[in-house]
């Protein structure tokens, strides 16, 4: 990993807590006395925590472009918006350091780049390129967009840049670890981008639905505690409670012990119980023996059986029904979470979980939802050193301002109904993943995305998935491989 030394020791900002004079109304006129509060976070002796952009930095208040989409949580703030809202308050904030600090005067263009978006999002860079337009000094889309950019060369290798750190703390180590080959980092993702967080997958259980089944709270907390949250435990809290229809049939009116907010949520029966799609060996990229081991042949076997044999889990095909009052547990992310709890009909306790994992001696992994953010550098910025500088402040001073507020404030307080749940988020979080073999679903054709590889052949009710694999995925994962190979290593 590249380490950033300036020439100059830069002064470590500390930041004083903002209150804004103004309270936010509550439904009906009622004033909201909780004033937002932007709370910084104290380095101490930790290097990782410590800003190394030099002081003496100033571009001369120039316009600094940035290009961004239609996120489903804001990623930039909005000084015309509700500035009693702690979140947008505290992006607002952070742009406006990075302005003060380097003397730049930030620019956000937006257009639509969701999933059924961004190959237009991707065509448009591609044009502005192209077209010599020079238009964007930094870019942040939808996750799966930069490998596609990448591989076609209009993407600057992040590693060869003056400013990025990639060992800081605001930047996500998870993905360095897993999308750097041949020392080069072409798109990165940390605090800088709060959808991180949001899409964030998670189990969730309704402490009524638990009480009137005799499951204890505390048993499920110690069972992660204790390591032993694995999925055969899971299945095995959840069993012998599911009931079908009044006539008899698993229909969307059944009762599920296990629900999913949607079928991508299947992903995590994969990923978060430790396999992988792609591995690195000798600094390139394998397709896993994940893919056909032993490991995988019993996992599938034990979600197909939950799903289409003992009812535990409930066909994410069915309408979702935790917001009903009708599923025990349900896999969801945090932005499903929040729209639960957000519901004016639905009042129930909700607590949350981390995904079981496959045995006791794993750690507990979380999926990172794809609509989440992946910055990078257009191959025409303008101004490489500069837009490195820009990312950097950003990503910090995200991690001082926006994190507190959107993890610390938000997530661990509204969304917790105690301090075991509140607990259990970070768990959560700290064992937060994704891949690369995910975040390259768009240079996969024909249906063959490995990342959807497993979902969907549970949702087709294939029951051999060593033939499914081999026919269907096997061949475009190697060839993606390749191009993957031969572009970090040209």
């Amino acid at each position: 990993m590249k380490k950033i030394l300036s020439g100059t020791l830069a002064v470590l900002m500390l930041f004083s807590c903002f209150i804004l004079s103004s309270c936010k109304k509550k439904k009906g006129g009622e004033e909201d006395e909780s004033q937002p509060t932007v709370t910084t976070q104290d380095p101490g002796s930790d290097e990782g925590a410590v800003f190394t952009v030099p002081e003496d930095l100033n571009y001369g208040n120039r316009d600094f472009t940035i290009l961004s989409y239609n996120c489903q949580a804001p990623e930039f703030g909005d000084t015309e918006g509700d500035m009693g809202d702690v979140v947008n308050y505290a992006l607002v904030q952070r742009d406006k350091f990075t302005e003060g600090r380097l003397g730049v005067k930030i620019v956000v263009k937006s257009r639509n780049g969701q999933f059924y978006d961004m190959n237009d999002y991707a065509d448009h860079i591609v044009s502005s390129i192209l077209g010599g337009e020079k238009a964007y000094d930094m870019i942040g889309s939808y996750s799966l967009v930069p490998t596609t950019l990448m591989v076609r060369g209009f993407l600057r290798d992040l590693n060869d840049t003056k400013y990025l750190d990639f060992s800081k703390n605001w930047w996500a180590s998870f993905v360095y670890n897993t999308c750097t080959l041949n020392n080069r980092t072409y798109f990165m993702t940390g605090d800088i981008s709060t959808n991180l967080l949001y899409f964030m997958q998670v189990v969730a259980f309704n402490s009524r639905l638990l009480n009137e089944n005799n499951i204890r709270e505390e048993d499920l907390y110690a069972m992660v505690d204790n390591g032993e949250w694995t999925l055969d435990r899971f299945f095995e809290v959840a069993s012998n409670i599911s009931a079908p229809d009044g006539e008899g049939n698993w229909t969307a009116n059944a009762f599920y012990s296990v629900g999913m907010s949607n079928a991508n949520m299947l992903d995590s029966f994969y990923i978060a119980t430790g396999m992988h799609l792609f591995e690195i060996e000798n600094d390139n990229l394998t397709v896993s023996a994940n893919t056909t081991s032993d490991k995988v042949l019993n996992l599938y076997d034990k979600v197909y059986r939950s799903i289409y044999t003992d009812h535990i889990v409930n066909d994410p095909t069915n309408k979702p029904t935790f917001a009903e009052g009708k599923e025990l547990f349900s896999i969801m992310t945090v932005i499903d979470l929040r729209t639960t709890l957000a519901s004016t009909t639905f009042k129930d306790p909700v607590g949350v979980l981390p995904f079981p994992k496959y045995d006791e001696a794993d750690s507990y992994r979380t999926l990172i939802g794809s609509p989440h953010t992946q910055y990078y550098i257009p191959i025409d910025a303008k101004d490489i050193d500069a837009s490195s500088a820009v990312m950097e402040t950003q990503a910090y001073a995200s991690y001082q301002y926006v994190t507190p507020e959107v993890y610390y404030n938000v997530m661990k307080v509204r969304y917790s109904k105690d301090s075991n749940s509140s607990r259990m988020f970070d768990i959560i979080r700290s064992g937060s993943t994704t891949e690369l073999g995910i975040l390259s679903y768009a240079l996969f054709q024909g249906g063959a995305e490995p990342a959807s590889m497993f979902r969907n052949a549970i949702l087709l009710q294939l029951t051999n998935w060593t033939s499914n694999f081999r026919g269907k995925f096997e061949t475009g994962m190697k060839g993606v491989v390749g191009t993957l190979n031969d572009y970090y290593h040209s």
